[in-house]
């Protein structure tokens, strides 16, 4: 079961690179971050660049015309391949076996 991590970033530079390196250090690996950058005027545009370049088969980056973050949000389920999506916010951070434990209640509860 592949998921799709989907974070909306607008000018988040002081949390995202933690944000990010908590899907990274992800226990399940099935998965895709997906970083739409919403015209962030400060560096969390280069950062969503810098963890692309480190990660181009994990991460994809897709910058947009400010939007908000349903905008935001609407593309990445747009751009994503995960059968499962999951929204996190660019200041906030999964625990290590957040996507696991998605995937264990899935198959735990026969869900689809």
């Amino acid at each position: 079961m592949k998921i799709s991590v989907i974070s909306p970033v607008y000018n988040v530079e002081d949390y995202l690179r933690d944000c990010i390196e908590s899907v990274m250090h992800q226990t399940y690996s099935d998965f895709e971050l997906i970083l739409v950058n919403d015209d962030s005027t400060d560096s969390s545009g280069a950062i969503c660049d810098h963890f692309s370049s480190l990660y181009p088969k994990r991460i994809k980056t897709i910058h947009k015309k400010n939007g908000g973050p349903l905008q935001a949000r609407l593309t990445g389920i747009q751009a994503s391949k995960g059968d499962v999506l999951v929204f996190l916010d660019a200041d906030d951070c999964l625990r290590e076996d957040a996507l696991a434990q998605i995937v264990e209640c899935f198959h735990k509860n026969a869900s689809d």
